[in-house]
């Protein structure tokens, strides 16, 4: 399986991604489909798209292709300031609201209903036992190991090169987090937590 970033039409797709970026992002979807291999859409909530789910949507129709959405958030970036594209609060719940009821109609959307509904209710979302760092890590280009997708800080961080994969997983720092703006993450947590509406959905996910 494959999972590639859309960011919505053209002209917000290449305004965030650079230059044609829209076409080559089509060009990669061909490439992938045209050899058998699945593909999935992950869509980043932002500033510059949160008014405009509507046509992401539309999009993921006309491909048949399963969407996941996500809110933007520092992990994307790896450290870059992305404060920018953070939508206002308002807008993000009616746009996560838009698509928890076009998820009840359209299998497309593959969020999690828990999943949705954490959004929805942030900034005071349910508390979800989190085993990040515990049972999972996030591993970067150079073989750091982090918690999460969330948590990046440098004190945090475990050189997997230096100390070889189980010693460097085996010393992550034990840490507690009561807001999850990554989905992935979130998924997870819920799947171990043993959520069964979160393990229904496991198949469209993976």
């Amino acid at each position: 399986m494959f999972r590639i970033s859309y960011d919505g039409p053209p002209d917000v797709h290449d305004a965030l991604r650079g230059p044609n970026a829209y076409a080559v992002m089509e060009e990669a979807i061909d490439a992938v489909l045209a050899n058998g291999n699945r593909v999935v859409l992950n869509a980043t909530i932002s500033s510059s798209n949160v008014h405009r789910v509507v046509e992401l949507v539309e999009y993921a129709v006309k491909r048949n292709l399963p969407i996941k959405f996500q809110p933007v958030f520092d992990g994307l970036a790896y450290g870059k300031d992305v404060r920018g594209q953070v939508p206002d609060r308002d807008s993000f719940r009616e746009a996560v609201r838009y698509l928890a009821e076009e998820k009840k109609k359209n299998p497309l959307v593959i969020n999690s209903e828990p999943n949705m509904e954490y959004y929805t209710a942030h900034p005071a979302p349910p508390f979800v036992p989190c085993v990040s760092g515990v049972l999972y890590v996030r591993i970067d280009p150079q073989g750091m190991l982090f918690p999460c997708s969330i948590m990046l800080d440098d004190h945090l961080k475990r050189d997997a090169v230096a100390e070889g994969f189980a010693a460097a997983f085996q010393n992550m720092p034990r840490v507690h987090c009561t807001d999850c703006m990554c989905p992935q993450t979130l998924e997870m947590n819920y799947l171990f937590d043993m959520n069964l509406r979160s393990l229904k959905n496991l198949p469209k996910l993976f």
